[in-house]
């Protein structure tokens, strides 16, 4: 995807997928736009060690509701957390996307549809304009849901809190994962607090 462009971008069609990705990326750079990679899993299209070579991607679809883009893996095939975490731990920085993909709007509640309101990302933006959004989105600095709200994320050198936005008679569980995709510590607390140790290769929070 090419997020923010103003004009449009014709899709490069090369032999190569690394390499026809790569040309569509730096089209997308070069129009202004935020490029983004959108589903690997969805034919079995992308595998880490590609991903890895592509540059001037800081976006990846790790959540997508469309019924057939395969999240969680199979048959053998990682899930698209996997391969971000394979990623994350070769030291690559792409962050982290969920999205509804919505195909279709006049069938509401038919789950093998690719229905709108999924999944979805809230920016922390300095203003409600698309120069803000991009620019926080460029940092990292959004989180991406497929139902739950947090009110919060904080980190500094020494921990990390993900404050949620409790709804009444839900309990929540917070994993915190690093290096390998191991899982580093689980909170049920609200917020949910990990203290950093400093050995862990990256955090992330689901």
């Amino acid at each position: 995807n090419g997020l923010g462009l103003t004009r449009v971008v014709m899709p490069a069609r090369l032999d190569d997928p690394v390499a026809t990705l790569q040309a569509n990326i730096d089209a997308v750079t070069k129009s202004g736009g935020l490029p983004q990679l959108n589903h690997p899993n969805f034919g079995w299209a992308l595998t880490a060690p590609e991903i890895r070579r592509l540059e001037g991607v800081l976006l990846m679809e790790i959540a997508n509701a469309h019924p057939l883009v395969n999240n969680h893996g199979g048959g053998g095939q990682p899930s698209v957390e996997e391969i971000w975490d394979e990623l994350l731990t070769a030291g690559k920085i792409i962050y982290g996307i969920a999205n509804d993909d919505s195909h279709t709007f006049k069938r509401p509640g038919d789950r093998t549809m690719a229905l709108p309101g999924q999944a979805w990302i809230h920016v922390r933006a300095a203003e409600l304009s698309p120069e803000a959004l991009f620019a926080a989105m460029r940092k990292g600095d959004f989180y991406g849901s497929t139902g739950v709200e947090l009110d919060d994320v904080a980190f500094d050198d020494k921990s990390i809190v993900v404050d949620i936005k409790a709804q009444r008679g839900r309990l929540y569980r917070t994993e915190f994962i690093g290096d390998g995709g191991r899982v580093l510590a689980v909170s049920s607390s609200d917020p949910a607090v990990y203290k950093i140790v400093g050995d862990e290769g990256y955090i992330r929070a689901r």
